[in-house]
């Protein structure tokens, strides 16, 4: 039971290492068990089944997450001026999360793409076999009756990613490729460079988020 319970320990270390290093703004508020919240435990942040209706839109009570490991119940809460968003599991600006009633995230389905056999070359498809144009994937709206048009839309899955940067067609000045992020342009010395920023996003780059990208 000792060595449960340190593993436990240890897995709880590397969610929360995990969890914060892909900026979800949110911290560990109580590093011991509570007995108060019951233990949803299927590996995944979920709210307080038990809280008040009247207070589960509250910013205080919405900004509130919990992790079920071996057992024990942690507690999380969201940077001020964030409130949990339960499906997308992450802290996002209060405008952005409507889904402060909802105590666990909502499965949503894998889209069938192009393996739903649509009639029409521009179209792909949804779980449910409805096809819609490609466009309408990861777009930020909801078309797909069942959402999967949103849910997978990371960079393994989302149908409009930019394909993988290949170096030789990527040439300076106006593109450069570096598998790690840590080689420099023009493979220049580290030591004779005084400095360089890296920003990294954990998403696929799509036309949604195309102009947000050039910018920087």
């Amino acid at each position: 039971m000792p060595r449960q319970k340190q593993l436990s320990r240890f897995l709880l270390t590397i969610v929360i290492i995990s969890y914060l290093s892909f900026g979800v703004h949110g911290k560990l508020r109580s590093k011991r068990s509570l007995t108060d919240v019951k233990c949803l435990e299927n590996g995944r942040f979920y709210r307080n089944p038990d809280r008040s209706e009247d207070t589960m839109w509250t910013t205080d009570e919405c900004a509130k997450y919990y992790l079920c490991l071996d057992g024990d119940v942690f507690e999380f809460h969201c940077s001020p001026g964030l409130m949990f968003d339960v499906n997308r599991q992450l802290c996002d600006m209060q405008q952005n999360v409507h889904n402060c009633d909802l105590t666990m995230e909502t499965r949503i389905p894998k889209p069938l793409l192009d393996m739903a056999d649509c009639a029409n070359d521009t179209h792909i498809g949804c779980s449910n076999g409805k096809c819609i144009p490609a466009e309408y994937f990861c777009d930020g709206s909801i078309d797909c009756t069942d959402a999967s048009d949103e849910g997978w839309c990371d960079v393994n899955y989302d149908p409009n990613a930019a394909a993988p940067c290949d170096p030789n067609m990527c040439q300076l000045p106006d593109c450069f490729c570096s598998k790690q992020g840590t080689e420099i342009p023009g493979k220049l010395v580290p030591s004779q460079t005084p400095q360089m920023i890296t920003l990294t996003f954990d998403g696929a780059v799509n036309h949604e988020n195309w102009d947000a990208y050039t910018k920087h």
